[in-house]
């Protein structure tokens, strides 16, 4: 939204891991969890979501599982020692209760009509095996005038950690090319 309206104090924008229609997100969210548990646990988190019921272990511990497979996939010991920065209380207000479940003010997002305002240079990067569908960072890569997409290989939404190399390799190749006037689309 920033780089919509205010482009002009910007050079570039990035935008990681980031759809601009959450019903993107929720329909790939529900791919992703046919795919990845069994019907029984599938129908389990659905009736403790129906019933607002996220805090009991096994609910947890099949968010845990979707974590594992698309969210933070490596878990690198180097970060192992980090302080927690998470505002839980924003985080909840914005997304929910979890990664799988969107309940917060995200839940009616849509920012599809104004991605042809951000005329900066823009990177739009996303993981291999993600939360969010590779085939709308393309497109919102297509749709934003100045925009290039790369993926990060056997990144998940956290690829910056799951795959650092490459991921920061990506950010560091377009920020000199924003600097230098290359950057192409």
């Amino acid at each position: 939204m920033y780089a919509a309206k205010y482009g002009d104090h910007l050079k570039g924008a990035i935008i990681s891991s980031m759809v601009d229609r959450i019903g993107d997100y929720t329909d790939h969210l529900a791919q992703i969890r046919e795919k990845a548990l069994t019907p029984d646990e599938l129908t389990y988190m659905k009736k403790c979501e129906a019933e607002n019921n996220y805090d009991n272990d096994r609910y947890q511990e099949l968010v845990g599982k979707l974590n594992d497979q698309f969210v933070d996939r490596k878990k690198p010991a180097a970060i192992a020692h980090l302080t927690e920065t998470m505002s839980v209380p924003l985080y909840n207000a914005f997304q929910g209760d979890n990664e799988f479940v969107i309940t917060g003010k995200l839940k009616d997002w849509n920012f599809t009509d104004h991605l042809k305002d951000i005329k900066v240079p823009t990177l739009v990067t996303f993981g291999e095996h993600e939360t969010m569908p590779m085939e709308t960072g393309k497109r919102m890569a297509e749709m934003i005038p100045n925009a290039k997409f790369v993926s990060t290989p056997e990144g998940g939404h956290h690829h910056m950690i799951d795959n650092a190399p490459v991921y920061y390799d990506h950010l560091a190749t377009f920020i000199r090319e924003v600097e230098n006037g290359t950057f192409n689309k």
